[in-house]
């Protein structure tokens, strides 16, 4: 091939290449967008529960339950704060899942349960010792602060283990000054 030969074939490739590569992206163009996972607040889960508090005597709180939680629920549990009188300075969780599935539990304290409903939540705020993902048995306990503090079990695909249907636990939790 001679330069003239080979400079027809490059502009002569060259008027056809960009439209080779042209294609209506309108129409080519397929966006697939997965609704998010369901993260709701169970409404009444309880098939028993019970709780306690004292001023006068040692545990300060007492709470026990007996539940169910379908995939894409949570429930929250304040155990310390104003709003519910009663503050705790150390706090006692022991959960046990009855169904062939895992929970999550987080201990949140301040906005961090706020945080946590906007699914924005990532691990700040969250007692590590007082939390625990992907369980079917947990013994938790461990000092937590003054103000207001959330137990949160979880069933949701948002954060830690995915739910993988419904699941019935049971759960008792104590707090001392």
């Amino acid at each position: 091939m001679d330069r003239r030969e080979y400079l027809s074939t490059i502009v002569g490739s060259a008027g056809v290449l960009p439209l080779a590569g042209c294609t209506d992206v309108a129409n080519s163009v397929t966006t697939t967008t997965e609704p998010p996972p369901v993260h709701e607040e169970a409404e009444d889960p309880w098939e028993t529960f019970e709780r306690t508090t004292s001023h006068d005597s040692s545990p300060a709180l007492a709470i026990s339950g007996e539940g169910t939680l379908d995939v894409g629920e949570y429930v929250a549990l304040q155990v310390s704060g104003p709003s519910i009188d009663v503050q705790v300075s150390y706090l006692s969780i022991h959960v046990t899942v009855e169904s062939d599935t895992w929970l999550d539990i987080y201990t949140l304290s301040g906005d961090a349960y706020s945080v946590y409903q906007d699914r924005t939540f990532a691990d700040q705020g969250a007692y590590d010792n007082l939390s625990e993902e992907g369980t079917t048995e947990a013994e938790l306990e461990d000092q937590i602060a003054s103000g207001p503090n959330w137990v949160v079990f979880d069933n949701t695909d948002v954060f830690g283990a995915s739910g993988e249907g419904s699941l019935e636990f049971r759960f008792e939790m104590t707090g001392v000054n």
